[in-house]
């Protein structure tokens, strides 16, 4: 009797010892999941993090190319403005042809473009008008033409700042051509303010001008 009381006190000993080792085991394994979710957070934070960054840096790209555009347009607009207040103070004068016609040689400058049907081209009348400044005075045009280059050399600024986050191979321009874009601003503001003291002082006869291409497309127009 003494013996099936001894078995049976061993028995519930041996169940109560395997009680706890069972209950590590469930934990353990609980803990096995709870890292393995955390891993598995942690890299989908990751890879959310490098398409935000992505998404940025596209952005980027866009906005430089949306800005180079402004800059571009705006540079443009300024250097028409300054060439025509020079026209008004007879620095310059428009060349006159003896086998071809203004009109010609516009036509044959936008003759690329007539395949393009949408926008239409722009005709020479309206050309004309466009670029027809009589009825401005010569301050109001170095006024305006100097907020042009003022403006554009803002936007090239910004560019360069923004340029430092993309790969040069997919940026619109690159850094150098941004420098030379703002020394042309520069130089263009500077001589417009030249020709505006020339103007005050009635003393524009002195006055020669010459035209200094730091890019291909836009230059400066010395005095």
């Amino acid at each position: 009797m003494e013996e099936t009381i001894r078995l049976e006190e061993i028995a519930l000993l041996q169940k109560q010892v395997k009680k706890p080792s069972g209950g590590k085991k469930k934990k353990g394994k609980k803990n096995a999941k709870k890292i393995g979710q955390s891993s598995a957070d942690e890299a989908s934070t990751t890879i959310n993090e490098q398409q935000a960054l992505q998404i940025v840096i596209e952005d980027d790209e866009d906005t430089i190319e949306f800005l180079l555009l402004t800059a571009k347009r705006t540079l443009c607009r300024g250097i028409v403005r300054f060439l025509a207040a020079l026209y008004q103070a007879q620095v310059l004068s428009k060349p006159q042809y003896k086998f071809t016609s203004h009109e010609m040689c516009f036509l044959k400058r936008f003759e690329t473009f007539n395949q393009i049907r949408q926008p239409p081209l722009l005709t020479h009348d309206d050309f004309l008008k466009g670029c027809d400044f009589g009825s401005i005075s010569s301050t109001v045009l170095i006024a305006s033409a100097a907020e042009c280059f003022t403006a554009a050399r803002s936007l090239l600024e910004e560019i360069r700042n923004k340029s430092r986050n993309v790969d040069e191979l997919y940026c619109s321009v690159s850094k150098e051509d941004a420098t030379n874009l703002i020394k042309i601003c520069v130089g263009n503001s500077l001589f417009l303010m030249k020709l505006s003291q020339s103007i005050a002082r009635q003393d524009t006869d002195s006055l020669s001008a010459s035209l200094d291409f730091l890019d291909n497309q836009f230059c400066s127009i010395k005095l």
